[in-house]
């Protein structure tokens, strides 16, 4: 059944890719994460990987050090948990976007999408599995 645009069970949510470069000139990335808000309810989700094989694989091991990939990941998602009131807007969502980060981790432009109100969170995780989880069918 479609969603009527007026449906009260469903908000609008705004999601953004995160992101590894591994040569921000090159502008190449690799899915590893997904920051997802909802300005309605206040709302902010985020889902990194747990690991960098991911990253690996893609990149391959000889141009990624590990230790720091996965110390810049964590400092990335500690960053948004902790001012997450700052980006639970779009305008905050695009100031996180628009943030210059010295260690290769990018956020993507937000994407609208439209979410049953009550399934935030599982939403935030399915999304992430299909955008950053390799062969997770949506």
């Amino acid at each position: 059944m479609a969603m009527q645009p007026r449906d009260p069970n469903y908000v609008e949510t705004y999601y953004s890719l995160i992101q590894f470069c591994p040569e921000i000139n090159r502008e190449e990335r690799v899915n590893i994460g997904v920051v997802m808000i909802c300005p309605v309810t206040q709302w902010l989700g985020i889902h990194m990987t747990p690991d960098n094989s991911r990253i690996m694989r893609l990149v391959g091991n000889d141009n990624v050090d590990d230790t720091v990939v996965t110390a810049a990941k964590d400092d990335f998602k500690r960053m948004v948990e902790r001012d997450a009131e700052q980006y639970v807007t779009l305008h905050g969502l695009l100031m996180l976007v628009n943030r210059q980060r010295a260690d290769n981790i990018c956020v993507g432009v937000p994407r609208s999408h439209h979410v049953l109100s009550d399934q935030l969170q599982q939403e935030a995780q399915a999304m992430y599995d299909w955008l950053c989880v390799d062969g997770v069918p949506r």
